[in-house]
C-alpha cells in the first residue's frame, strides 16, 4: 500500500492554519521618491539647430546638471538652455546680457529659476561638491531670479565669476 505523503502534509497545514492561505505582504514603498530628471528638451527647448560640438557640449551639461538636481533633491526649472545668436543679441540689447560669446550658444550653460534663493544658497553651501561635478557659476548678484550653471571654466578661472 503507497502512501500519499503530499496529501497527509497538506492535512497537516490545513489543521494547523486552517483554510485560510497566508496573504502577501505589503509592497514596500520605495526609499526615496524617484528624482524628475531634466531633459535635453529642456535645454534647448526651441529646437535650435545644433553642430556636434553643441550636441557634446549639452550632453556633458544635461549630465552635470542632472548630478547637481539628484544631490539638490528639489525639483529644478529651466529658465534657459542654448541660444540661438538672436536670441542671445535680444537679451544683450534690452540689458539682460553683456555677453556677445554666452556660453549658451555652445550649449555650455543652463540657467535654473532661484525666486526664493534656496537654490542659492545650497549651490554656495555644496561649492566643492559643485567642484567635483565641473560646474562654474556667474556671480550671484548678477543673477538675482536664476543660478547660471556652466560646464566651462571662464578665463578668471574662478568658480563664481563676474559677467
Amino acid at each position: 500500500m503507497a502512501i500519499d505523503f503530499v496529501s497527509i502534509i497538506m492535512q497537516l497545514v490545513t489543521s494547523f492554519m486552517g483554510s485560510k492561505t497566508p496573504e502577501p505582504a505589503p509592497a514596500q514603498a520605495p526609499a526615496t521618491t524617484p528624482v524628475q530628471h531634466i531633459s535635453l528638451a529642456e535645454l534647448n527647448p526651441h529646437g535650435y539647430p545644433t553642430d556636434p560640438e553643441i550636441d557634446k557640449n549639452l550632453m556633458i551639461l544635461l549630465d552635470r546638471i542632472n548630478q547637481v538636481r539628484n544631490v539638490y533633491g528639489s525639483p529644478m526649472t529651466v529658465t534657459s538652455g542654448l541660444r540661438s545668436d538672436d536670441q542671445q543679441k535680444a537679451l544683450i540689447a534690452v540689458g539682460k546680457s553683456t555677453a556677445t560669446k554666452s556660453n549658451h550658444l555652445t550649449g555650455s550653460a543652463v540657467d535654473i529659476l532661484d525666486e526664493n534663493r534656496n537654490l542659492t544658497a545650497w549651490v554656495k553651501a555644496n561649492m566643492s561638491l559643485m567642484e567635483q561635478i565641473g560646474m562654474w557659476f556667474e556671480d550671484f548678484d548678477h543673477t538675482p531670479c536664476c543660478v547660471h550653471f556652466q560646464i566651462l571654466p571662464p578665463k578668471s578661472g574662478n568658480r563664481v565669476f563676474i559677467p
